[in-house]
């Protein structure tokens, strides 16, 4: 057989036998594809791994979170809990949280505080536990705090009002935060420029999907719930990355 022929047949059969490797790996399916076999009528916005070999998180309608197995082809709902007691499904949900950061309008919070760690704090003053975070966020001059309201109740939004009424707001939060005005008559003002801010805070609760109070971003990362150890862990982290001063 002519050299050159013996070449083109051996190059044929070596590209054949790549070929043979990797095409089955470019068919494969992705998880995405597999989940849209298994679940036709499931829309959902994205898949992610988890750190349970095998499990992927499902994000859905902006930030709810099931559990999807392809080896089964089963999705599971419900919360996911490691050992420590840690809420993996609550991390997934902060993480899609935290993209939303970008889209806060800063300039539209209520700013308390000249410190160097950014909070920003979306809140309902009839919420406990919001009441919780404003307590332990009051003591602390290491922060600058940009507040939001997302009232849940009409109660609440007549809080809300009630402050954004004030001449001084910032005092007036603070009152309604304790409970001062829990059982006193509320002062609502008739103030286009407070109607507009309310629907604004509606807004921005609508676009980065809130569902409950209260959220924190620290430092533009998401904390959900009054979680004071995530949050302390958090404006550690800050302060470890600032570099040390010298020693004079």
């Amino acid at each position: 057989m002519h050299r050159s022929m013996r070449a083109v047949i051996t190059g044929t059969c070596t590209l054949l036998l790549l070929l043979g490797v990797f095409l089955p790996s470019l068919w494969a399916e992705t998880t995405e594809e597999t989940l849209k076999k298994d679940f036709p009528s499931f829309v959902f916005d994205s898949v992610k791994p988890t750190t349970v070999k095998g499990v992927y998180a499902v994000i859905y309608a902006g930030q709810e979170v099931v559990y999807y197995v392809p080896e089964a082809g089963v999705l599971l709902t419900g919360e996911m809990i490691a050992k420590g007691g840690v809420n993996m499904t609550d991390e997934v949900k902060s993480e899609i949280m935290t993209l939303h950061y970008k889209d806060i309008p800063l300039e539209k919070g209520l700013k308390m505080g000249t410190g160097k760690n950014t909070v920003v704090e979306i809140t309902d003053p009839n919420c406990p536990y919001c009441r919780s975070g404003a307590q332990y966020f009051a003591d602390r001059t290491d922060v600058t705090r940009y507040v939001f309201f997302w009232p849940l109740s009409p109660d609440s939004e007549q809080k809300v009002r009630h402050i954004l009424c004030a001449k001084d707001r910032v005092k007036m939060y603070e009152e309604v935060m304790a409970g001062k005005y829990d059982e006193a008559s509320l002062t609502i003002c008739q103030d286009p420029a407070v109607d507009s801010l309310m629907k604004d805070y509606k807004d921005l609760g609508t676009r980065i999907g809130m569902t409950g109070t209260p959220i924190y971003f620290i430092n533009g990362k998401s904390v959900r719930g009054a979680n004071v150890p995530v949050i302390e862990g958090l404006l550690k982290q800050n302060q470890a990355k600032e570099p040390k001063q010298p020693v004079k």
